[in-house]
Formats: C-alpha cells, sequence, structure tokens
C-alpha cells in the first residue's frame, strides 16, 4: 500500500513523538501493533486429538489462502502459526529439530517461503524444557515434541533458517530456573542466530517472540525487554466463564503494556463451542480483546466459518481500536484499554491518537445475565485513561458494530447507551473531534487542500493567479516546489517522499496557509 497524507496540528505532532520514545519495549522492531493472525491449537488440538483434521501442510496453505480470499489479510491479519505436535518426538542425528515427513512432506523451509509468497508470514512452537506440552501432559500417548532446553541455539538457528516469523514458546517440563532467566536465554539466542545463520540464509531475520508461561512467575514485570508479547493467564477454553475469568485476570494488568511488548490473555474462541451461534458473545469477545489491546489470532476454523462469524473477525473499525499506532497516555501509564467501571454493567475505555486531539474507544459491556440494561459513563470516568478530552468539547460518536453515525456528545455531561445492551452483549463506540478545514484561521484565502483516491495532496485553486505551492521539511529543505497562474486542482504525488512531517505553504497574493501533513 502506497503513502498516505493526513492533516495534523503540530502540538499533536510532538506530543506523538515524545510517548513514543518512552513506550517502546524490546529492541527488535516487531509487534508495534498487536500482532494478528492464526494459531492451530484451539480449534485443532495436537495432531488429530479434537477430532477436527490434521494439522499439515495442506490446512496450513489452506489457512493462509482463507486469509487472502475472505478479506482478513486486509485488515490486518498476517501470522499463520503452527502449534504443538508438528515434529518428530525424537531429534536427528545432528540433535536438531525433524518436522514430521508425514505432515510436511516439502519441508518448513518450503512452507515459510509458500507463505511469505502470498504475503503473509508463518509462526511456529516449541518449549523452554525439554518436551512440549503435548508429551508433558498427553497421557498414555504423548504425541508433543522435543523442547529447547540445553538445544536453545540450536533451536533456535532452525527456525531463523526455516524462514519462521512467529515463535510461541511454552513453559512445560522446565527445570527449576526461573522463567526470566529461561526465556532471556531463549531471547538471546534468537538474536544470535539471526547473525549466524545470514551467511546460509541472506534473508535471515528477526522472530516475533511470544512468550507463553501463563502469568506464572508474573511475565509483565519482566516481560517487556524479553519477549514481544507474554500470556498473563492460564489457557482460553471456549467456555463463556473461562472467557471472563481471563478478562478478569488480564483487565488490571494495563500499565505493564508497551509499544513492542503486549499482555496476551490468550487467542480468540470466537465462532468456537460457547461462541459458536452467539454473536452477541462474539462481539464481546471480539471488542474487549480489540480494546485490551491484545494480540488477535483466530483459533476457529476460518476455512469453513460462516458469514457471521467472519464479519465480527473483520471488523475494520473495531480492529482498528486494537491497533492504533500512536498510543495512549503515558503519563498514566496506559497504552492498553481499561475497565473504568466494574460489576454487571461494566464500561472499557482506550485511548486513541495519542494525548492530544484525543480520540477515545468506549465500550459497554453487559456482563449479566438477567436481561437488556442501559449503560451510563461520565466524563471523568473516560478521562481515567488521560488524553485531552475536556468539558465543553464536542465529539462525533460512531457506533462500531452498526457502523454508522449517532448523535454528537459534548463532554461534561454523561454518555448513555441510546438502547439497552443485550445480555453478554456489547454497545461499542468511537468517540472523535469533528473534521477540521486545514486552512481554519484564513477566511479569504482561494486555494483549499484536500486528498484524493489515491492519497495525494491536492491544492485546488479557484481563481487564475499566482499561486506558489512549497511543501517543506521539518529541517526546513523544500522537497516539493510549484508556480502555477491558473486555476485548477495541483496534485502533488507523495510516493518519493520519505515518511514523516511536512509543512505545506501555500501563497497567492496577500492570501497564505500552512499546514502539517503527516506522511506514513
Amino acid at each position: 500500500m502506497g503513502k498516505r497524507l493526513f492533516p495534523i496540528f503540530a502540538v499533536a505532532v510532538i506530543a506523538i513523538m515524545a510517548d513514543s520514545a518512552q513506550v517502546f519495549a524490546l529492541n527488535n522492531g516487531l509487534a508495534r501493533t498487536p500482532p494478528m493472525g492464526f494459531n492451530t491449537w484451539n480449534w485443532f488440538g495436537c495432531r488429530n486429538s479434537s477430532g477436527h483434521g490434521y494439522v499439515n501442510e495442506a490446512m496450513i496453505l489452506q489457512i493462509a489462502a482463507t486469509f487472502k480470499s475472505k478479506g482478513m489479510a486486509e485488515v490486518g491479519y498476517e501470522y499463520v502459526n503452527i502449534d504443538d505436535c508438528w515434529a518428530l518426538g525424537t531429534r536427528n542425528a545432528s540433535g536438531g529439530l525433524a518436522p514430521d515427513p508425514q505432515f510436511w512432506p516439502h519441508g518448513l523451509k518450503w512452507l515459510t517461503d509458500s507463505i511469505h509468497r502470498m504475503g503473509l508470514k508463518a509462526g511456529i512452537y516449541s518449549d523452554v524444557g525439554t518436551s512440549t506440552c503435548a508429551t508433558c501432559y498427553g497421557g498414555a500417548n504423548p504425541q508433543g515434541l522435543p523442547g529447547m532446553q540445553g538445544r536453545e541455539q540450536q533451536d533456535c538457528d532452525s527456525f531463523v533458517a526455516w524462514g519462521f516469523d512467529y515463535a510461541k514458546i511454552d513453559f512445560c517440563c522446565h527445570d527449576s530456573r526461573p522463567a526470566v532467566q529461561q526465556y532471556t536465554k531463549v531471547r538471546d539466542c534468537f538474536k544470535a542466530a539471526v547473525t549466524r545463520m545470514k551467511p546460509k540464509v541472506p534473508d535471515a531475520h528477526d522472530i516475533l517472540f511470544s512468550i507463553c508461561n501463563w502469568g506464572e512467575q508474573s511475565p509483565w514485570l519482566w516481560g517487556d525487554t524479553v519477549g514481544n508479547l507474554w500470556r498473563t493467564t492460564n489457557d482460553i477454553g471456549w467456555q463463556w466463564n473461562s472467557l471472563m475469568a481471563i478478562l478478569d485476570k488480564n483487565a488490571p494488568l494495563y500499565p505493564y503494556a508497551r509499544i513492542g511488548s503486549w499482555n496476551d490473555p490468550d487467542m480468540l474462541e470466537v465462532g468456537n463451542g460457547d461462541f459458536s451461534t452467539n454473536m452477541a458473545r462474539n462481539r464481546s469477545h471480539m471488542s474487549l480483546w480489540c480494546i485490551m489491546a491484545s494480540a488477535l489470532l483466530a483459533g476457529n476454523d476460518i476455512r469453513s466459518m460462516s458469514d457471521s462469524i467472519r464479519s465480527i473477525l473483520i471488523n475494520k473499525e473495531v480492529i482498528d481500536v486494537n491497533q492504533d499506532t500512536l498510543g495512549g497516555d503515558m503519563t498514566k501509564g496506559i497504552i492498553q484499554g481499561r475497565r473504568v467501571v466494574s460489576g454487571n454493567s461494566e464500561v472499557w475505555v482506550k485511548l486513541l491518537k495519542g494525548k492530544t486531539q484525543s480520540e477515545y474507544a468506549v465500550c459497554f459491556f453487559n456482563r449479566g445475565n438477567s436481561g437488556a440494561v442501559s449503560i451510563s459513563v461520565t466524563t471523568q470516568q473516560i478521562t481515567q485513561v488521560g488524553g485531552d478530552m475536556a468539558s465543553g468539547k464536542t465529539y462525533k460518536v460512531r457506533d462500531l458494530w452498526r457502523h454508522k453515525d449517532l448523535p454528537d456528545w459534548t463532554a461534561g455531561s454523561n454518555y448513555t447507551t441510546p438502547a439497552s445492551v443485550p445480555v453478554n452483549d456489547v454497545f461499542m463506540i468511537r468517540l472523535s473531534l469533528p473534521d477540521v478545514s486545514v486552512a481554519t484561521d484564513i477566511k479569504t484565502v482561494a486555494e483549499k487542500m484536500h486528498l484524493d483516491m489515491g492519497g495525494r495532496l491536492v491544492v485546488k485553486v479557484v481563481k487564475s493567479s499566482s499561486v506558489s505551492i512549497n511543501i517543506v521539511d521539518l529541517k526546513g529543505a523544500v522537497v516539493y516546489s510549484k508556480r502555477t497562474n491558473g486555476a485548477g486542482d495541483y496534485a502533488i504525488n507523495t510516493s518519493r517522499m520519505r515518511s514523516g512531517v511536512y509543512l505545506v505553504k501555500v501563497v497567492s497574493g496577500r492570501e497564505s496557509f500552512v499546514q502539517r501533513v503527516m506522511l506514513k
């Protein structure tokens, strides 16, 4: 996708840059927003233990193709992740992990290359211990694979050489060393593996590192310098009670999320079990995971999902809340959404677009089971997450599930849901400031700017006169200059300009205006 221009204001730019510098965590450049994708475990389990079919080469490629055919890749889903039971139960003669040829006849490098050619990314699974969880807890017929303990560097070398982009590392059959020590060793091995593999694999690259120790030993206290996300809870189940227990455990951990390192309450169960046909619960699950800035890893069989389930997983307006790239207000320790009202009628708020020119996602959640309820939130409760909301400011209100605009709301008063929220359902809105002209202080200027569908900056000259158009970067260097003497639309191609903030200066006689834009 090409670059896009966004009109912005100077104070917003300064605040965004300052916040981002403060909240970056693990310095591998990955997971700058919560990762999105698919994982095999929730529906398929180990081998065919769930009765839902085998995880194999053909199935994984079908999942990847479904990302493209059902619009998932278009809204951000990119990781196709294989969980436990992909390898033979014993290592090969050189001590390496061996993919089971029954399931991966072409090998894993061929598989990742195939996924990469689709414009997607591939994920793999292992364990810090001597064996993976399916072996440790597999009963009389364990089908898991050897763990990394004592072979950390060799296994990391293999994952990098095979071209994987994501690694989920579990916590079964481990020794008595502290979790931070075990996972730090794996982190360092992944880093070393990129350098070690470069001579053999020119495209060797860093791997997104997912810590999966189920919240044991408080990974939120140390995980931001070790991994890109860390599990905060036990495994999710496809029961409503499981979701509620996980929600309550993850909710108070909002101060620990960082850009590049996220709290992980486990994968999505949208479309599975209690969520198979209950659309209210599916909407709630998706909304709450999005507002908590959680990884969005689909756990259902997306190849055969209904249109209703698909519409929930690809709701771009709700996903945009999860993927907000400008972050929260770290002066209040918030980048993850926060529960501001508890009880059977909950309210969750996430700050969007930084702490100036702020927008807010607000999720009203009917957790109770006794009937539909009307839910309210105060301005003071919303502002617990920071930002620049103040009494008297008027906000546009967007219904994110019905995809329609609602009447404006003025801060200072309470906001109440326009209709009662059904049992286990949500009403989710985005509060944003009304659109503002790019030349708010110039009443008579003849030239105006707008963006066309191609993302080009267009200066509209409405009278025949001498007009100069200049685009200047923040160092004062002119990157574009044009003079014209006639009326018309003058489109500026920005594709060769670097991402960043620019000043657009338009002068016509005694009239002029200057507007900041951000080029992404």
